[in-house]
């Protein structure tokens, strides 16, 4: 599988679970009368990550039908990538009141955080 096969399947998947969080959130508050902010802030942060990740597997291929060289197709979408990473790391800190989480959770926020940074450093290094 080339890498041309590799972005489009991620798109693929990308825009499959948009559409997957959608319709639970039709389905899923039909029947209330309430709803609670926490699960609409879920499904919209499904939908969200799901196209922007949609977004940036199909970038590089649009450079690439532009003719633009390999090379800097990919350090502009890593570039671009990783300060999509950096900003969304940023908004989590910031909405989220971590330091009221059980030490678990915080356990787990910090994990991802690390990975996520393990990511933004990679991408700014290609």
């Amino acid at each position: 599988m080339g890498e041309v096969d590799q972005l489009l399947t991620i798109a693929e998947v990308a825009v499959a679970l948009a559409g997957f969080a959608g319709i639970v959130a039709t389905f899923q508050f039909k029947q209330q009368v309430r709803i609670n902010q926490g699960h609409v802030l879920a499904l919209s942060m499904i939908v969200n990550i799901s196209l922007v990740g949609a977004f940036f597997a199909v970038l590089p291929l649009i450079f690439l039908n532009y003719g633009m060289a390999e090379n800097k197709v990919w350090t502009l979408c890593s570039g671009l990538m990783g300060a999509n990473i950096s900003m969304f790391m940023i908004f989590i800190w910031r909405t989220q009141h971590i330091s009221s989480l059980p030490a678990a959770v915080k356990l787990v926020y910090l994990l991802f955080f690390g990975a996520a940074f393990a990511v933004v450093c990679a991408n700014f290094m290609t």
